[in-house]
């Protein structure tokens, strides 16, 4: 890791900066939506890989807006994204020390899991009892990683504002934006 210090490695970083510059141009001159989206997701980019605590916070509100389509797509991506950063920052920690103070978080969630999974046999309906275990699963990773990586407390501060922030997002939108609004019946 660390900054490219080569002459020939700051020129290559320059000519793909300058490509990429170029093609997100041209994106924004066909489709500003696109466009825009690439832009936050780039921003998101550097972030996740420079500190994985804010990418965390960053996320969270987008949880509050699964009601819409494309963000509910891109919180499902960047909880991918995560998730991969998180088992990259696991490999990079001294051998021995990925998640020694969470071993009993480590385990609750593994026998939630296995628990989950050992309840399909005796669903009344197996069958959506076990299209229903992917997203389950995929609650436990997040639960995991979010456990094990805002572990102190400017972390838990900064993620409970991102929990206040997605609230207040969630409701704006339902104001600005009626027709998002849950129907009445």
């Amino acid at each position: 890791g660390g900054p490219v210090r080569s002459p020939a490695g700051r020129r290559l970083v320059a000519a793909g900066a300058l490509l990429g510059a170029t093609a997100l141009g041209a994106v924004l001159v066909v489709n500003v939506t696109v466009g825009v989206a690439l832009v936050a997701a780039a921003v998101f980019a550097g972030v996740l890989f420079v500190d994985l605590r804010l990418a965390i916070a960053l996320w969270v509100p987008l949880v509050f807006l699964d009601g819409v389509p494309l963000l509910n797509l891109a919180g499902k991506a960047i909880g991918a994204l995560l998730a991969f950063a998180w088992v990259i920052s696991l490999a990079r920690r001294r051998p021995g020390a990925a998640l020694p103070d969470q071993a009993p978080v480590v385990v609750a969630v593994a026998l939630l899991g296995s628990w989950l999974t050992a309840s399909v046999a005796w669903s009344v309906h197996v069958d959506a009892a076990f299209e229903a275990l992917p997203q389950w699963y995929a609650v436990g990773l997040v639960f995991l990683i979010v456990a094990t990586t805002m572990a102190d407390r400017a972390a838990v501060l900064l993620v409970a504002w991102a929990f206040v922030a997605g609230g207040v997002l969630s409701v704006l939108g339902g104001v600005v934006a009626p027709g998002l609004a849950v129907s009445e019946e």
